[in-house]
């Protein structure tokens, strides 16, 4: 809630599972998405902003694998 108010937003990660997470659900016969994970935080780190409330945002994301996984998780749910 304490960024509930931020319109203007810089995401520069290109996430990737920490490989301890990777690892223990491996070892337990459930290898984890790189691509799902790094946009299950990212969605979840937008959404901490005001377009929570419908209010406009605006995103820098210099990493062109973040960019392709977002315009592609775009594609699929509008």
């Amino acid at each position: 809630n304490d960024y509930r108010d931020r319109w203007a937003l810089a995401y520069c990660f290109n996430m990737f599972t920490p490989t301890i997470i990777q690892h223990f659900f491996n070892n337990c016969g459930h290898p984890v998405d790189n691509d799902k994970f790094a946009m299950a935080c990212f969605i979840q780190w937008i959404f901490r902003s005001r377009i929570r409330d419908g209010k406009e945002i605006y995103m820098y994301l210099p990493s062109p694998r973040m960019r392709k996984l977002f315009d592609e998780w775009m594609d699929c749910n509008l």
